[in-house]
């Protein structure tokens, strides 16, 4: 298929394991689970943010660490009259922004809208729409993103976290409906190579949160409120 269309996006939606040797053949592949589900406490789209990081987890990142997160199918954003378990339902707006840079922040490469228009104000569009472009414009930096922090299942704080020299990019989300610390330490969860600097400026792109630090030098304790999500950019401090 690829010699009659060498742009042709491959997807392998069923039947993978976390293994790379799939991205020989296809672009990307299912995060495994159910399309949709809902885990732990808050609203159901708290829930369902939970549920679908939580199988990504479980069936991704324990089970084949070396495969890269921008490479998975999550079932991407859901607001519409035919899904269920509550996200077929109008969602608040802090709702619907939380699941929407939350999953930009996964750097995935298939990006799947499951919407139904008449469901989306115009605050939701727009928030779609930035977070869509922000995305696009960083897709150099997103295309390192790994796993950081704990378990979603056992309602850990864990995000995402990508690198490159000229910037990196930082998501946290807290699961809990309970405030949680974070033993930020960004050379670690970077994943930043010998020799390179690890001190930061932070750039807030969604969310705020005045325990991160503006210029990050050293490791230090944050902490996120409940079912908190934020998103930053990092740039080397000279």
């Amino acid at each position: 298929m690829r010699r009659a269309n060498p742009n042709l996006f491959i997807n392998l939606t069923t039947g993978t394991n976390a293994s790379p040797s799939w991205l020989f053949y296809a672009d990307s592949i299912w995060r495994q689970g159910d399309d949709i589900n809902l885990y732990g406490p808050g609203t159901p789209v708290q829930q369902w943010i939970t549920y679908r990081d939580a199988e990504t987890y479980r069936s991704i990142v324990r089970k084949g660490p070396l495969f890269p997160l921008n490479s998975l199918m999550y079932h991407g954003i859901v607001s519409a009259e035919n899904a269920y378990y509550g996200l077929e339902k109008v969602q608040t707006d802090s709702d619907f922004a939380d699941q929407v840079w939350s999953y930009f922040a996964t750097g995935t490469q298939l990006q799947e809208l499951y919407i139904t228009p008449s469901m989306l104000n115009k605050v939701k569009w727009d928030t779609l729409a930035k977070a869509a472009k922000w995305s696009k414009e960083n897709a150099s930096v997103l295309v390192d993103t790994h796993w950081i922090g704990g378990d979603p299942t056992a309602l850990a704080v864990y995000g995402w976290a990508s690198w490159s020299k000229d910037k990196a990019i930082l998501g946290l989300r807290n699961p809990s409906d309970k405030p949680q610390t974070y033993y930020l330490d960004l050379a670690k969860d970077f994943e930043i190579p010998a020799g390179n600097a690890a001190q930061f400026s932070l750039k807030a792109v969604y969310g705020s949160n005045k325990t991160v630090p503006v210029e990050y030098k050293n490791a230090t304790v944050i902490t996120l409120q409940p079912l908190e999500t934020l998103v930053f950019e990092a740039v080397t401090i000279n």
